[in-house]
């Protein structure tokens, strides 16, 4: 009556998080070999659906090999991908980490939305689950961290607070229903259906996390025993040398923008528009001081010049710069870091962002994977 065919691959794939030293290992072990993950992440590639298209996921993942990327980690904030993304990275040798698609706040947990979590994991994990490409599955993104962020003493996390212009939480009751909400959708329900659906793949309740729930004290306790999320931009605007300065286990989100090509920007500005604080200019910037934050750092670097498009091509070296040093970094410490994940692959409408489809694979002399 029915019949599906699938392609498939045998393979087994442990996270390692045993103790070590200060914290916890997040390290992947894949056919019994410690893998250094060397990836980006992947943000929706369109905001209507119906206009994304197949042929230029197949060039991104061509892209994605020829960059020396091992791994993309499919962001929660994005939608579940195609099967065509998983065929081509399965064919492509493209390792995946894939977020459940929860991120940055807390979600209710009523019972008919609960029903709705539970019908959407299982379908998706079904249709993911027997692809060897996927390695690791993140019920969300940031929720972990958010929570600390918006609960925490420490003063660095106040400055993220002050930057993102949120209060701190001091109210008891909301602290315990957010706790509350969220054991029981990603320390439950979704680690249940993954254990039930995909046992052979790994679970992680948060992008970041920590070994220990509710235990961190700062956003950058994340570093020592878990995944962490690190943006200089976030930390007070402190130079891109200070990173020499962090110890992290597995980077998992990092970043830095820049302007895309002029070839983009003449696609959405007039050439009287095409200046750093234009007002469309600043519309395509959804980073807040976005603009600002690169000009700071490029007058640190850089004699600036009043030609726009020279100020676009610098602001790109200025990325690729910042990048090669911070990932340098990580993979001198080899053995404490075990992976980087570049934010981010691709762009969802052209934009001043954090894409390294300017920096990684538009700039083939300054590429920061070997």
């Amino acid at each position: 009556m029915d019949h599906t065919s699938y392609s498939i691959g045998l393979r087994t794939v442990k996270l390692n998080r045993d103790n070590d030293g200060d914290g916890s290992k997040f390290e992947f072990i894949i056919n019994n070999t410690p893998v250094f993950i060397k990836g980006t992440n992947m943000i929706i590639e369109d905001a209507i659906l119906t206009q994304s298209r197949r042929y230029s996921l197949t060039a991104q993942i061509k892209d994605c090999v020829r960059a020396n990327i091992n791994c993309i980690r499919v962001w929660g904030g994005a939608y579940y991908p195609s099967d065509l993304f998983f065929d081509l990275c399965d064919q492509y040798g493209i390792l995946v980490i894939q977020d459940c698609m929860f991120t940055s706040m807390s979600y209710p947990t009523y019972m008919d939305f609960m029903v709705n979590v539970t019908m959407e994991r299982i379908q998706n994990i079904e249709r993911m689950a027997h692809h060897p490409s996927l390695i690791l599955l993140f019920g969300n993104n940031e929720i972990d961290m958010t929570y600390t962020m918006l609960t925490s003493d420490g003063p660095r996390t106040a400055q993220t607070r002050d930057f993102f212009e949120v209060s701190k939480i001091t109210d008891e009751n909301m602290k315990h229903i957010m706790q509350t909400r969220y054991k029981m959708l990603f320390l439950e329900t979704i680690p249940d259906i993954t254990k039930r659906s995909a046992p052979q793949v790994p679970y992680a309740h948060s992008s970041p996390n920590r070994k220990s729930n509710y235990t961190s004290k700062s956003i950058f306790d994340y570093a020592k025993d878990g995944d962490f999320h690190y943006y200089l931009a976030y930390d007070g605007q402190a130079p891109y040398e200070s990173i020499k300065q962090l110890h992290a286990r597995f980077i998992s989100e990092m970043g830095f923008q820049s302007y895309p090509g002029m070839k983009t920007i003449d696609s959405f500005s007039k050439t009287s528009d095409q200046s750093p604080n234009s007002s469309v200019m600043l519309t395509h910037q959804k980073c807040k001081d976005g603009n600002q934050i690169i000009d700071n750092y490029m007058q640190a670097e850089f004699k600036l010049t009043e030609d726009f498009t020279d100020y676009v091509y610098l602001s790109q070296i200025l990325a690729v710069i910042v990048m090669r040093y911070s990932v340098e970094h990580f993979r001198s410490e080899n053995d404490y870091c075990r992976g980087v994940l570049l934010w981010q692959m691709n762009d969802c409408w052209p934009t001043i962002s954090w894409s390294g489809g300017r920096l990684l694979w538009s700039m083939k002399s300054a590429t920061i994977f070997h």
